[in-house]
């Protein structure tokens, strides 16, 4: 196996409008390095990684050109500060398969903390948080605890099989795809450096969703935070409470002159509570997204009374005096107690319903 890696200067830099800041040296006084892995998957395998090889970036505003199995790539950054984020880099990584092919590949940007802590706490919004390292349960949904042993005031916190780090010995790893976040991102926060980190990156590529994944190595001490184009979970993958389905992810053939730029944002600030990990994030959650334009299509007001019309028309169980969740065809859709139970709509039906509605909810 050949391996070539080769710098050469494609442009004068300050014409592209970004600052000349290198991605490692900025990254370097906060304990991490970044490098570029490529992989070939073996998807009869469950996508498991056959060959996979990982180079140094070079400098910004050079093109690198890499010799991977079948393919020659040329990657590309470009870096700048941002105007609203002074404390925060954003980088653009383009990449091309210059020559060859690239079968099953995937292509991942790196983040090597030297200085990890299994304490930690690791925030992917809406998907992880404090690594979702609890004790947990492989329960079909929907999850209920049912051992006498896990129930009680006096148990532990028990969570399903959802992605999450291992909270005894032995491999720790989370794969998420960045459609599987309410924002594509992932952050933690140290209690021992009392510092916090956001990479924060764009929705996918052409080549569909982003995968976002942190491992931890077997004593904790260091962890590897990766943002891969495009999403391939390797071996398993997390499908409805259950964290060990096969993988269905199948990484794509590359042919020559296939390309694509993958753009991000990173930060490290001072938090020396958990909370400042979250307050970091309220700041910046919009920052590549841009903001959200409000499109008024239907007053609040008329949607509630269709809302209203429906329940009465065809949720209210005139015999047993109750709204059902659905059409009640099965014992899901009769009545629940849960997050999408029959209490969640009775509120609103009783605040600003009709007196028929109102007498139906009282009841």
């Amino acid at each position: 196996m050949k391996i070539l890696i080769v710098f050469s200067l494609a442009w004068t830099f300050a014409s592209t409008g970004f600052a000349q800041i290198k991605l490692t040296d900025w990254l370097k006084p906060n304990h991490c390095q970044a490098s570029v892995k490529l992989t070939q998957h073996d998807f009869d395998f469950f996508s498991r990684p056959v060959v996979f090889r990982s180079f140094p970036l070079g400098n910004p505003g050079e093109n690198q050109e890499i010799a991977f199995e079948k393919g020659v790539w040329q990657l590309n950054y470009q870096t700048k500060v941002p105007e609203d984020r002074k404390d925060a880099l954003e980088v653009e990584l383009h990449c091309k398969l210059f020559k060859g092919s690239a079968p099953q590949t995937s292509i991942a940007i790196d983040f090597s903390f030297d200085k990890w802590w299994r304490e930690n706490y690791v925030l992917m919004p809406a998907a992880v948080y404090n690594g979702n390292r609890f004790e947990s349960r492989r329960l079909r949904y929907s999850p209920k605890l049912l051992d006498p042993r896990d129930i009680g005031p006096d148990k532990p916190m028990i969570i399903s099989d959802i992605p999450r780090l291992n909270i005894k010995d032995g491999p720790s790893r989370i794969q998420e795809r960045s459609g599987g976040m309410s924002v594509p991102a992932i952050g933690f926060q140290s209690g021992t450096t009392k510092t916090g980190f956001w990479l924060l990156t764009q929705q996918g590529t052409k080549f569909g969703d982003s995968g976002i994944s942190i491992e931890e190595s077997r004593n904790r001490k260091k962890a590897v935070i990766s943002l891969t184009v495009p999403v391939v979970r390797e071996n398993t993958q997390y499908f409805i409470a259950d964290n060990q389905i096969a993988s269905k992810d199948r990484a794509p053939d590359f042919k020559t002159g296939d390309e694509f730029t993958l753009k991000f944002r990173l930060g490290f600030f001072p938090a020396p509570e958990i909370q400042d990990l979250f307050d970091r994030f309220a700041e910046i959650r919009k920052d590549l997204s841009g903001g959200t334009e409000l499109k008024a299509s239907l007053p609040f007001s008329s949607c509630f009374a269709v809302q209203e019309a429906k329940f009465n028309e065809q949720n209210w169980v005139e015999e047993h005096g109750y709204y059902s969740v659905g059409d009640r065809r099965n014992l899901f859709s009769d009545w629940q107690i849960g997050w999408v139970g029959g209490m969640i709509s009775t509120y609103p039906l009783l605040f600003a319903g009709n007196e028929t509605t109102r007498n139906h909810v009282i009841r």
